[in-house]
């Protein structure tokens, strides 16, 4: 027993020191842990609060998208809308405008080409009038040309009926 005794001596001695050292340092470490452990749990209940709030903000930002969405593409639409009025609009005023031109056009035309015709008419009334007097002095002249013509042929016929006459008689005579 001695050895027995002696063996819990050194054991005692040596190892009890360097197991109660162990343990303390064994409930240094389970303190420690459960530090470590608290503050994982804090940090886990952390990470779970910010998933919380980032799948809020998701469903939050994902609604918002949305609606932006919905108010752009009927913003676009109306905007599209109102460009195709406005387009159609404009071709119906240009159409208006290319019709009250042509028509304006047409009746210029028209006015113009009756006027040219009056003016025509005008001056071929006043030609035929300017002709027929010419023709008539014409005439009036050849008249008055043809009567002293045939007046002097006749005086000079009667001049040479009298020469003749008195040529005969001085023939006659002699």
């Amino acid at each position: 027993m001695e050895i027995k005794e002696a063996m819990l001596a050194v054991l005692k001695e040596y190892i009890f020191p360097e197991l109660q050292e162990i343990k303390h340092n064994q409930a240094q470490m389970e303190t420690g842990l459960a530090a470590v452990n608290r503050r994982l749990d804090d940090h886990n209940t952390h990470l779970v609060d910010q998933s919380r709030r980032i799948d809020v903000l998701r469903t939050d930002l994902t609604q918002k998208i949305d609606a932006l969405d919905t108010k752009l593409t009927q913003r676009i639409e109306g905007v599209e809308a109102k460009l195709t009025q406005n387009s159609q609009d404009l071709r119906t005023e240009l159409i208006q405008k290319i019709d009250g031109v042509e028509a304006k056009l047409t009746q210029n035309s028209q006015e113009l080409r009756t006027e040219l015709i009056q003016k025509i008419d005008g001056v071929e009334t006043k030609l035929t009038q300017r002709i027929d007097g010419v023709e008539a002095k014409l005439t009036q002249n050849s008249q008055e040309l043809r009567t002293e013509l045939i007046q002097k042929i006749d005086g000079v016929e009667n001049k040479l009926t009298q020469r003749m006459a008195a040529v005969e008689t001085k023939l006659t005579q002699d």
